[in-house]
């Protein structure tokens, strides 16, 4: 089971934050596993920082890409909330 660190943009996060969204469509250059937890932290592109909230979820499935007309290097990652908290400066 591996951590990994992941910007969110604002519309997502807020659709995973109030369950509306229960996947991610996300480049697999992390070798993604079933089990793994995301942290998800909310990025703010017009100003380019951090903003504070941080979304933990946990990976329940995986759809590799390759089939379904998913690009090879793509996939899309099931998941379930875990915890929602904020935090300050560069922690994660």
């Amino acid at each position: 089971m591996t951590k990994h660190v992941l910007k969110s943009w604002p519309d997502s996060f807020r659709d995973v934050s109030s369950g509306a969204k229960c996947f991610e469509w996300r480049k697999n250059d992390r070798q993604f596993q079933a089990s793994d937890t995301l942290l998800l932290r909310e990025w703010s592109p017009p100003i380019n920082v951090y903003t504070g909230h941080v979304l933990e979820v946990r990976v329940t499935f995986i759809q590799k890409g390759g089939q379904f007309g998913i690009p090879e290097d793509y996939c899309i990652l099931g998941i379930e909330r875990i915890e929602v908290r904020q935090v300050k400066g560069d922690e994660p």
